[in-house]
């Protein structure tokens, strides 16, 4: 073997070696601030037991660490107590129920899921905050999936009335929720809408279904 090709060989290792002990380093730091962070508001909690936004904030933790049992059970909590948060709390469970099979969990679900319940926490979530858009976007999509297009349609509308960045996904959605209810002239000026705002899939819609 040449020098040069040794040298090359032996920096490679070097820097492959350095590469895996950074990187494991960095887990642990992670690791470490996740235990940390979660043992900050268990004191938190354990001094203050009553203050119900404290289970909250855990629970959004919890969540981000992939921790979905201890999650669904702070975030129950904080609805109990009464948290500030509540609402958020409940989007939060229609999210988890939503879309828990795209998460990378093992084991039996730790919440009831689907649809039907997703859409049972969002509307929780609209109770307690009539202003909430996105629970409303998130339960007009559970709707249309449940095949309530015309519920669908009102809270398409009342998301894209709330907040305008969810207006390119939302009038793509409305169209659908209309085209399943065979106003295909509604639908088409949904996707043409939802195309105007960039939404890629209300062209191809448009380019489908309308003439």
């Amino acid at each position: 073997m040449r020098p040069q090709q040794f040298c090359y060989l032996y920096c490679n290792m070097k820097n492959i070696l350095f590469s895996i002990t950074l990187l494991f380093s960095l887990n642990v730091c992670a690791q470490q601030l996740k235990y940390n962070n979660i043992a900050q508001y268990d004191a938190d909690i354990l001094a203050n037991p009553q203050n119900p936004d404290l289970y909250f904030a855990r629970a959004e933790l919890k969540k981000n660490y992939l921790d979905f049992k201890g999650a669904v059970k702070d975030y129950e909590t904080a609805i109990k107590k009464k948290s500030a948060y509540a609402a958020q709390a409940h989007y939060a469970l229609g999210m988890l129920a939503m879309n828990y099979n795209s998460y990378p969990t093992i084991g039996k679900p730790v919440i009831a899921i689907g649809y039907s319940p997703a859409n049972t926490h969002f509307t929780k979530a609209i109770e307690l905050d009539t202003n909430y858009a996105d629970a409303y976007f998130q339960s007009a999509k559970c709707k249309f999936y449940l095949d309530k297009y015309q519920q669908g349609i009102l809270y398409f509308t009342k998301a894209i009335q709330l907040k305008a960045e969810l207006a390119p996904e939302a009038y793509y959605y409305r169209g659908l929720c209309k085209s399943s209810a065979h106003d295909v002239n509604g639908a088409c000026l949904d996707f043409s809408k939802a195309a105007s705002l960039g939404n890629i899939y209300g062209t191809e819609m448009r380019e489908r279904i309308c003439r």
